[in-house]
């Protein structure tokens, strides 16, 4: 990746909206249509005069709720109601990435290490299937059963939808089964095409299991079993 590829101007845009606990938790409760009324925020700050306990006032949620609009993190879906961005909010989370992927010159104090929340497994059944390795959705599995084809891209009708990544085509693959063999399709039109082990398709290719899809900014392994 190089500097060209994070717009820092837009970046800082959106994390001067973000740089507030209320924004960030709304960002979370705002994930199913909300009306701001439906809605319950505690401040997490301690000014002064200010309880911790006695919720937020419908009138500061709305406040806090149209400054996340106005730079795009939450959209309005119908008179009153507003749902977070799922694609704005991960091209925020790529920007950032990128950031993160500095390779640090100095010695790396291993005693450091930072604690990480436990997390629950992921269901994981039998047969032929796509995981999310890179993205937000990692450890994901999308099964690939019957007769296929599958179809993988940003549209929430696809057999692997990948509704947050703005960087994926509404349908940008396909996969396809024929007997034991496995290809993966690109889709004519789709604005990125996508790729197997980081090299773009741009024709029929074989898939094995093991091998990385990626779709948008998003990676999948698929599993032929």
């Amino acid at each position: 990746m190089r500097a060209e590829d994070i717009d820092f101007e837009k970046l800082t845009h959106y994390l001067k909206a973000l740089a507030h606990p209320a924004r960030l938790e709304l960002l979370w409760r705002l994930r199913i249509p909300s009306a701001p009324s439906e809605i319950v925020v505690r401040p997490r700050r301690r000014d002064e005069g200010l309880s911790p306990e006695r919720p937020m006032s419908r009138q500061s949620i709305m406040e806090h709720v149209e400054q996340l609009e106005e730079v795009g993190v939450v959209n309005r879906v119908d008179e009153g109601r507003y749902v977070t961005s799922a694609q704005h909010v991960f091209a925020i989370v790529e920007d950032l990435r990128i950031l993160s992927a500095i390779e640090t010159s100095m010695r790396v104090d291993v005693d450091a290490t930072m604690a990480q929340p436990g997390a629950a497994a992921a269901a994981w059944s039998a047969g032929p299937k796509l995981v999310c390795v890179g993205g937000p959705w990692e450890g994901r599995a999308f099964p690939l059963a019957g007769a296929g084809p599958w179809s993988i891209g940003r549209a929430s009708a696809q057999s692997v939808a990948l509704t947050y990544d703005p960087y994926a085509s509404a349908e940008s693959a396909r996969v396809v089964r024929e007997g034991a063999q496995w290809r993966v399709e690109p889709v004519a039109g789709a604005r990125n095409p996508p790729r197997v082990n980081f090299a773009p398709v741009d024709k029929p290719r074989a898939l094995r299991s093991g091998d990385v899809v990626g779709v948008g900014r998003s990676l999948l392994v698929f599993q032929a079993d």
